[in-house]
């Protein structure tokens, strides 16, 4: 009975070890199963991936990190719509070498970049400077809002290339468009009776229809897009204000409007300041006698008392002045009772022309291509300064090679 009871228990431990060699056996084949599936799956993905993307082999399993603009990089991976800013040297077609500049520092290629905004029309022509001011740094902003990249007024690597580039857009803005520019442009919308709704910085389907209302009664193309034809009218004292409240546009009056485009080819690698020049124009009487001294020295007080006051586009004072609405602040307040005139304006004005720099007087209006200012004698003038972002006194103009180039003529008008 005992020898029984032995192989009993003998046996059932025989039995569990078995079973516990069988179950041990099975989890290491499991385990050899597992790992050479995990292997196959890896080794086809990483076949695929060698395919579809170029150069997977240097992509390592490193954890993705958040970079300053808010875009998810993989370390070690390419992120084509968002270049690295620190890349290497770029080289534009014109042989302008990409150097990393901040805001406030002044580079000569700053130079350059200001040329081709003014090109572009995202600044008015005014003379380049290497200072990479307030100015330049809102002109780039507006330029990356355009073309859809980081908006930070930083001249990077991504927005420097595409700036210099065959791609590069003149400054325009419709639907969808955001900005202080689209506010200041709703203002004037507003003041000239096309839209009822305060500025907001957004240019919504009011705006877009008091855009096109505004094309269309000033024989515009009315398609809503403000490009700098329709901003410089839009500002001007000839713009016609709304006639009727009507929002409709009449397809039928379309084919009698005027081009709003800018002749010329935008996208040229050549700047717009490398021109010949030289040669006066403009129309009026030649002025035969000398301006009134009192007149002008008022008129010189006046807008010496502006100076650094800044420069923004399509203001007329007091606190803020582009280059025509600086001399018609300037005049007025001089007691010279004076329409609006736009820079392009004043060279074919009634008053009588001075047509050689050598013959100008103190408090005569100068007329540049894209440009205009009030003389004050001794080869200086005062302006509203794009470039600068204020308005400034310039102590050269009669040797420099800019304005000589860019003189049409000057105004007499005291």
């Amino acid at each position: 009975m005992t020898m029984i009871l032995v192989d009993e228990v003998f046996m059932k431990k025989s039995a569990r070890a078995q079973a516990g060699g069988f179950a041990k056996r099975n989890a290491q084949l499991n385990k050899a199963h597992l790992t050479k599936y995990v292997l196959t799956v890896l080794v086809m993905i990483l076949l695929t991936a060698s395919v579809l993307i170029p150069n997977a082999s240097a992509l390592t399993m490193q954890v993705p990190t958040l970079s300053d603009e808010g875009i998810i990089i993989v370390p070690g991976s390419s992120v084509d719509s968002q270049p690295s800013r620190h890349s290497d040297t770029i080289t534009t077609t014109e042989g302008f070498e990409f150097v990393e500049i901040m805001p406030g520092e002044a580079n000569p290629i700053i130079t350059e970049v200001q040329q081709r905004l003014m090109l572009l029309g995202y600044m008015h022509d005014d003379e380049p400077t290497e200072y990479y001011g307030s100015s330049t740094e809102y002109a780039l902003q507006l330029f990356q809002r355009n073309h859809d990249i980081t908006i930070d007024g930083q001249l990077d690597s991504v927005t420097f290339a595409l700036l210099f580039s065959d791609n590069a857009e003149p400054y325009s803005i419709s639907l969808g468009y955001e900005g202080n520019d689209v506010a200041q442009l709703q203002k004037q919308l507003r003041h000239l009776g096309y839209m009822l709704i305060r500025s907001t910085g957004e240019f919504g389907p009011e705006t877009d229809i008091a855009v096109k209302r505004f094309q269309l009664t000033n024989a515009l193309l009315p398609n809503g897009i403000v490009d700098e034809n329709t901003w410089d009218l839009l500002f001007a004292d000839e713009a016609e204000e709304a006639r009727t409240s009507q929002m409709e546009i009449d397809a039928s009056q379309i084919p009698r409007a005027r081009s709003n485009n800018t002749s010329g080819n935008v996208n040229s690698s050549s700047n717009n300041n490398s021109t010949s020049g030289g040669s006066s124009g403009g129309s009026g009487a030649e002025a035969t006698s000398a301006p009134d001294s009192s007149s002008a020295d008022r008129l010189i007080a006046i807008a010496e008392a502006q100076i650094d006051k800044k420069y923004a586009r399509g203001s007329k004072g007091p606190d803020a002045f582009d280059c025509s609405g600086f001399v018609y602040w300037c005049l007025n307040n001089a007691g010279f009772s004076i329409r609006y005139m736009k820079s392009s304006d004043w060279p074919n004005s009634a008053y009588p022309i001075v047509s050689k720099m050598s013959d100008m007087k103190r408090g005569d209006i100068i007329c540049f291509k894209g440009h205009v200012g009030i003389y004050m004698g001794g080869g200086k003038m005062i302006d509203a300064s794009q470039s600068h972002g204020k308005v400034v006194i310039r102590t050269n103009i009669l040797s420099s090679t800019y304005w000589t180039e860019k003189f049409i003529c000057a105004k007499r008008v005291f």
